[in-house]
Protein backbone atom coordinates (compact mmCIF):
# COMPACT_ATOMS: atom_id res chain seq x y z
CA UNK A 1 0.00 0.00 0.00
CA UNK A 2 1.20 3.36 -1.55
CA UNK A 3 0.51 6.36 0.83
CA UNK A 4 0.02 9.89 -1.47
CA UNK A 5 1.25 12.91 0.32
CA UNK A 6 -1.99 14.86 1.41
CA UNK A 7 -0.50 18.37 -0.34
CA UNK A 8 -0.13 16.57 -3.19
CA UNK A 9 -3.93 16.76 -4.35
CA UNK A 10 -4.27 20.47 -3.02
CA UNK A 11 -1.46 21.32 -5.55
CA UNK A 12 -3.23 19.75 -8.18
CA UNK A 13 -6.43 21.97 -6.87
CA UNK A 14 -4.72 24.65 -6.75
CA UNK A 15 -2.53 24.74 -10.22
CA UNK A 16 -6.23 23.98 -12.28
CA UNK A 17 -7.81 27.01 -9.83
CA UNK A 18 -5.13 29.30 -11.08
CA UNK A 19 -5.02 28.09 -14.74
CA UNK A 20 -8.90 28.94 -14.47
CA UNK A 21 -8.59 32.39 -13.05
CA UNK A 22 -6.06 32.99 -15.98
CA UNK A 23 -8.15 31.69 -18.56
CA UNK A 24 -11.69 33.95 -17.30
CA UNK A 25 -8.95 36.73 -17.12
CA UNK A 26 -7.86 36.46 -20.50
CA UNK A 27 -11.45 35.63 -21.94
CA UNK A 28 -13.06 39.08 -20.34
CA UNK A 29 -10.00 41.21 -21.28
CA UNK A 30 -10.03 40.44 -24.76
CA UNK A 31 -14.10 40.43 -24.88
CA UNK A 32 -14.38 43.65 -23.28
CA UNK A 33 -11.24 45.08 -25.47
CA UNK A 34 -13.26 43.82 -28.73
CA UNK A 35 -16.50 45.77 -27.34
CA UNK A 36 -14.94 48.79 -26.40
CA UNK A 37 -12.91 49.14 -29.81
CA UNK A 38 -15.26 50.36 -32.71
CA UNK A 39 -15.24 48.24 -35.89
CA UNK A 40 -16.10 49.81 -38.73
CA UNK A 41 -17.46 47.37 -41.95
CA UNK A 42 -18.08 47.80 -45.42
CA UNK A 43 -20.63 45.41 -47.10
CA UNK A 44 -20.35 44.91 -51.19
CA UNK A 45 -24.07 44.76 -52.68
CA UNK A 46 -23.51 42.83 -55.86
CA UNK A 47 -26.75 43.17 -58.30
CA UNK A 48 -27.35 40.25 -60.24
CA UNK A 49 -28.94 41.72 -63.55
CA UNK A 50 -29.46 40.77 -67.41
CA UNK A 51 -25.71 41.71 -68.23
CA UNK A 52 -24.05 39.43 -65.20
CA UNK A 53 -23.02 40.89 -61.70
CA UNK A 54 -22.41 43.94 -61.14
CA UNK A 55 -21.27 45.62 -57.66
CA UNK A 56 -23.02 49.02 -56.51
CA UNK A 57 -20.83 51.36 -53.80
CA UNK A 58 -20.28 49.86 -50.54
CA UNK A 59 -22.38 50.34 -47.72
CA UNK A 60 -20.53 51.60 -44.78
CA UNK A 61 -21.99 50.69 -41.24
CA UNK A 62 -20.83 52.76 -38.38
CA UNK A 63 -19.06 51.15 -35.90
CA UNK A 64 -21.50 51.30 -32.99
CA UNK A 65 -24.47 50.13 -35.20
CA UNK A 66 -24.01 46.66 -35.32
CA UNK A 67 -24.83 44.79 -31.95
CA UNK A 68 -22.05 42.15 -30.52
CA UNK A 69 -24.07 39.94 -28.39
CA UNK A 70 -21.58 37.00 -29.49
CA UNK A 71 -19.15 38.64 -26.67
CA UNK A 72 -21.76 39.30 -23.90
CA UNK A 73 -21.60 35.29 -23.81
CA UNK A 74 -17.75 34.94 -23.88
CA UNK A 75 -17.92 37.90 -20.55
CA UNK A 76 -20.25 35.59 -18.57
CA UNK A 77 -18.33 32.42 -19.60
CA UNK A 78 -15.21 34.39 -18.26
CA UNK A 79 -16.89 35.78 -15.13
CA UNK A 80 -17.81 31.64 -14.41
CA UNK A 81 -14.28 30.53 -14.81
CA UNK A 82 -13.12 33.59 -12.46
CA UNK A 83 -16.28 32.69 -10.02
CA UNK A 84 -15.13 28.89 -9.74
CA UNK A 85 -11.53 28.91 -10.17
CA UNK A 86 -11.45 31.94 -7.00
CA UNK A 87 -13.82 29.37 -4.90
CA UNK A 88 -11.66 25.98 -5.57
CA UNK A 89 -8.84 28.28 -4.48
CA UNK A 90 -10.76 29.55 -1.51
CA UNK A 91 -12.22 26.45 -0.29
CA UNK A 92 -8.06 25.09 -0.65
CA UNK A 93 -7.45 28.04 1.31
CA UNK A 94 -9.98 27.22 4.24
CA UNK A 95 -9.32 23.51 4.42
CA UNK A 96 -5.05 24.26 5.23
Amino acid sequence: MTWQSVSQPRKFYTIIALSMIAAGSALLIFSVADIVTPRATCHDNLDVGAGGLASRPAHYIAPFEMPQYDNFILIILAICLLAFGGAIVGMIMRLS
